[in-house]
């Protein structure tokens, strides 16, 4: 089933997850086995700007691998509301949303799509 980035409600806060070096069973599968993978938790201006560059991912066709550096959980509160696994080099996003396992195919070399993994690379640089 297909993901929409530009559905993603409001949140208050976002987690940037470090994914290197997991191997899950399956593509899908990165965020379910990162539960102890290091991570940065930001809130404020930080928060929205990763959530605006979300909404702004645009489609487009992916290609037939998933090695994501980073992963994204993003927060109302307390409440885990979408977990995602993004690559860059494959043009896809595998999602987790209320319990449903969705795909997302976008531009990476779009300027939104590097405008946010460069903000995401910055953070880990600061953060890892």
């Amino acid at each position: 089933m297909d993901y929409e980035p530009s559905q993603l409600p409001y949140v208050d806060a976002v987690e940037l997850v470090d994914l290197k070096g997991l191997q899950p069973n399956g593509v899908g599968g990165y965020m379910r086995i990162a539960k102890d993978a290091p991570y940065v938790r930001v809130k404020g201006e930080t928060a929205q700007q990763i959530a605006r560059l979300w909404r702004q991912l645009p489609p487009d066709e992916q290609m037939r691998c998933h090695i994501p550096p980073f992963g994204l959980r993003f927060y109302m509160g307390n409440k885990l509301l979408v977990q995602g696994s993004v690559c860059w080099q494959c043009n896809n996003i595998y999602v987790e949303e209320n319990g449903e396992d969705l795909v997302y195919e976008f531009d990476a070399q779009h300027p939104h799509s590097q405008q946010l993994l460069a903000l995401l690379q910055l953070l880990a640089e600061r953060s890892f």
